[in-house]
């Protein structure tokens, strides 16, 4: 199963992987480009049918609304999928996720950070990866 935005209206999606990447597939995505541009570029992408769920909807059904931590690490949608989070309907203390998406897209940092803030949430520092891509931020709530 794969957590995917809103914007997504299948409960289907391709989920992209290359060989060399296993055992663990640590960049398998729902975005093929994401292994395309990856440390495996060149090599063949392979794809399978995974079923997806929203993130909102992943919450609601196997979560709840309450959530001390929230870690993210979606290969190249944690973007989007921070921007769809109900955080009217979710309350949730600690949010980790991955900025290596920054990168590649600059602007995003700003609109995340923002977006953030908007919702009652202060950077704290490093999150949850061991290599140190993931912010930790906090609900001041």
């Amino acid at each position: 199963m794969a957590i995917t935005t809103s914007e997504h209206n299948e409960t289907t999606a391709k989920f992209y992987f290359t060989d060399n990447d296993g055992p663990h597939y640590q960049i398998g995505s729902l975005l093929r480009s994401h292994n395309e541009n990856s440390l495996y570029k060149g090599q063949k992408v392979n794809e399978i049918d995974v079923n997806v769920e929203t993130i909102n909807s992943f919450l609601e059904n196997r979560v709840g609304t309450e959530i001390e931590l929230l870690a993210i690490d979606i290969e190249g949608m944690d973007i989007s999928v921070l921007l769809d989070i109900d955080f009217n309907k979710f309350k949730i203390k600690y949010l980790s996720f991955e900025h290596l998406g920054f990168r590649k897209q600059p602007e995003q940092k700003k609109i995340i950070f923002d977006h953030l803030q908007n919702n009652n949430f202060e950077f704290y520092g490093n999150g949850c990866d061991h290599n140190g891509y993931d912010y930790l931020f906090r609900n001041k709530n």
